[in-house]
């Protein structure tokens, strides 16, 4: 009878043991049951959401090509000159540039067609040799491709004394623009062709080489750019020729029949 209790009591301490071990199993597996539920849709979708997004494959445009010196004249249109095959072929082209009806100021680009290079943009080395007029030999390999020939309708004009000439008019001058590929061979090679520059070009420009000015040329600061100029006599005619940077970047040569087409032309294409 005295055990009776004590296996009573034993007996309630077991159940109560089991059914608090069932609270906690129960209570872990809700807990371990939350863990996943918020792994599955909270983490993992954070996660997902999170993967970085791969960038669309990209490529470097091409350069823009520079355009060449023509496509900077604008306006005054263009004319194509057809130098003969017969004759003095100095004496046709200058007759026809100056039979072209040009307002005065305005400046025209000259599209020159012979049968020894056939049509295009002549550079100056194309014209003198056509022209069968010589030149230094480092100019051509100084020189590039892109050029163009210029006519311009002459305002500026003196008289034999020196005096400004109102009543001169429709006179044309030459200009020749040339890409410059090594400024520093073309500067030592027009330094040392000014000595016989006006024997070059004085039938081209239509000068007088016995009305030269001076004994060689002389600088005009034109700006931040040296335009070598001689007088024949007065400058509007003259031998003008510079080395300057057009809009496009490019180094050019010019080389003009006048003072005023020569300026004309830098503020033109600059």
């Amino acid at each position: 009878i005295s055990n009776q209790p004590s296996q009573l009591g034993d007996s309630n301490m077991t159940r109560s043991s089991n059914s608090r071990s069932l609270l906690y199993i129960g209570i872990l597996a809700l807990v371990l049951l939350g863990s996943g539920f918020y792994w599955f849709f909270e983490i993992r979708d954070g996660e997902t959401s999170q993967t970085p997004t791969p960038s669309l494959a990209t490529s470097t445009p091409p350069p823009t090509p520079t355009p060449p010196i023509s496509s900077l004249i604008v306006g005054g249109g263009t004319e194509t000159i057809v130098i003969a095959t017969t004759g003095n072929p100095i004496t046709d082209f200058l007759n026809k540039i100056n039979a072209l009806a040009l307002n005065p100021g305005e400046t025209r680009k000259i599209v020159i067609t012979s049968e020894t290079k056939g049509a295009g943009d002549f550079t100056i080395t194309d014209l003198l040799d056509r022209f069968l007029i010589t030149y230094p030999a480092g100019l051509r390999p100084a020189l590039g491709t892109d050029a163009a020939i210029l006519v311009f309708g002459q305002r500026e004009a003196y008289t034999t004394k020196g005096q400004l000439d109102l009543a001169v008019s429709n006179q044309k001058r030459l200009i020749f623009l040339t890409e410059v590929r090594d400024p520093v061979a073309l500067n030592a090679v027009l330094s040392s062709w000014e000595t016989t520059l006006p024997d070059a070009l004085s039938a081209v420009l239509g000068l007088n080489k016995a009305k030269a000015a001076g004994t060689g040329f002389l600088i005009n600061n034109y700006g931040t750019i040296n335009v070598r100029y001689r007088n024949f006599p007065y400058p509007d005619r003259s031998i003008d020729h510079t080395i300057f940077t057009a809009r496009n970047g490019k180094l050019y040569l010019l080389i003009a029949g006048s003072r005023e087409s020569a300026l004309n032309s830098i503020d033109l294409l600059r």
